[in-house]
Parts: C-alpha cells; structure tokens; sequence
C-alpha cells in the first residue's frame, strides 16, 4: 500500500512518517539474534571469504585444504550447507 492510500484527510505527511518508524521500532525490538553456534561462524566465514570481505590473515589461513574442509564441515554439521 502506498503512503498516499494510506494518508487521510487529516493527517500530515510527517504523522505517517512517525507512524511507520514507532512501527519499524516495535518490530525491530522483537527480533532476537540466533545463537551463535560453530557452523554459523563457519558459514559467516565462507560468506565472507566468497565476497572478498575476508581479512587478508584469515584468507591465508583458509587457503589450506585442510582448513577450508574443517570450515565446511561445521557448517555442514549444522545443515547450513551440503
């Protein structure tokens, strides 16, 4: 719905405005960060390394097979990846 729809004769572009940010504010107080598990850090890690945001350190260190592989399968064992 646009805010043109939703605007009455009676209320002002800056009272719809107050409205949807008290709205935004109330759900954004509901939302609980997930548990921080090992696969999930194994995931933001991947993510990280596949976007090149990955620090300089942790890319070297994830260039060993054997690192990378340990990565995947914790996040593997969380079923974040197949």
């Amino acid at each position: 719905m646009r805010c043109t729809e939703r605007k009455g004769p009676r209320t002002s572009e800056d009272e719809l405005i107050d409205k949807l940010s008290d709205g935004i504010q109330k759900r954004r107080s509901r939302v609980k960060a997930a548990p921080l598990t090992p696969g999930i850090s194994a995931a933001i890690v991947l993510l990280n390394l596949e976007l090149g945001y990955a620090p300089e350190m942790m890319r070297n260190a994830l260039a060993e097979p054997r690192a990378r592989s340990s990565c995947r399968t914790a996040c593997a064992s969380s079923a974040l990846i197949s």
